[in-house]
């Protein structure tokens, strides 16, 4: 039954389970639903379009109701789902930060790079995209307001992860979709991973996009990687102090000598003597490689 793939936040937000590559609960997207319509925040991996239609249609959102989709960045596991949802909802209009609207259009660039992390037998489990016509796609601007009617989201501008990188506060109940501005925790293991990949982390960037964060006080965090938490007082300053600390694990390791692929290693191995010497789970496995490697390469060009 789909219905075990959506559960309710509060009234009009809903977290939906994409299954990720393959895996429950490491990747979400929301749904949020308003009196003139419903948007949907992030969509998953390509793979996981069919997964949201049938969701969608489980809660009574059909091709009308759906008035916006709105990726928080064009990485697969947040956009990929968008360019065949948009052929699902014909009245769904795909809003993006402009610095990603060309590639939303025509993403031989975005595929080019994505070939620069991903090996081939990866992207066919879980999809690519395709290019989306302009006039199904429109830029969201930092601080810009999208009335659902009863249910108010603001976009806010949050780089470091990717340039492109916004997080959406769901004004009416003060939750904010932080997407990838803090690390990766997922609800069935205990440790944290920052999520700095390649090709555009930015440190500094992304300890400005906390403190923005933060500043907006919300109530509860809706994250992509996975599930919702109440932040403690604690919260922020701990997740900056932690990322410097991976960068600074990453640097010491280069400074070793080491490459980028031996650093991804140690790492994992490191994690893994955490976990008491058991195996990382694949998903957390991968983020912890790409972001070892996205941390080398922003330490390799500063």
């Amino acid at each position: 039954m789909v219905a075990v793939y959506i559960a309710s936040v509060a009234r009009g937000v809903h977290i939906i389970d994409t299954g990720g590559a393959g895996f429950d609960n490491t990747i979400a997207a929301y749904l949020v639903v308003g009196q003139k319509g419903s948007a949907l925040l992030d969509t998953g991996y390509a793979r996981c379009a069919t997964r949201i239609v049938d969701v969608l249609s489980s809660v009574g959102i059909t091709g009308p109701d759906l008035r916006y989709i709105i990726p928080t960045h064009l990485h697969l596991d947040h956009y990929g789902g968008a360019s065949w949802l948009v052929d699902h909802y014909p009245q769904a209009r795909v809003l993006v930060h402009e610095k990603a609207y060309r590639h939303v259009i025509d993403p031989s660039r975005l595929t080019s790079s994505v070939r620069t992390v991903y090996d081939e037998s990866f992207l066919a489990k879980v999809g690519t995209v395709k290019p989306i016509n302009e006039e199904r796609v429109g830029v969201i601007h930092d601080d810009e307001v999208i009335d659902l009617g009863g249910m108010t989201l603001r976009s806010i501008y949050a780089p470091g992860h990717a340039p492109h990188h916004l997080v959406l506060l769901i004004e009416d109940v003060r939750y904010v979709v932080s997407a990838d501005v803090f690390s990766t925790r997922y609800p069935f293991v205990s440790i944290a991973v920052p999520n700095t990949p390649p090709p555009n982390f930015d440190l500094e960037e992304a300890l400005r996009s906390m403190r923005r964060v933060s500043e907006l006080s919300p109530r509860l965090v809706l994250s992509a990687h996975y599930g919702t938490f109440i932040p403690s007082e604690e919260f922020f300053s701990e997740e900056a102090e932690g990322y410097v600390r991976w960068v600074r694990g990453v640097e010491e390791l280069k400074r070793r000598g080491l490459s980028p692929e031996e650093c991804a290693r140690v790492v994992v191995n490191e994690l893994e003597r955490r976990l008491g010497g058991g195996s990382l789970h694949p998903a957390l496995k991968n983020t912890a490689k790409i972001s070892t490697i996205g941390t080398y390469k922003y330490l390799e060009e500063r």
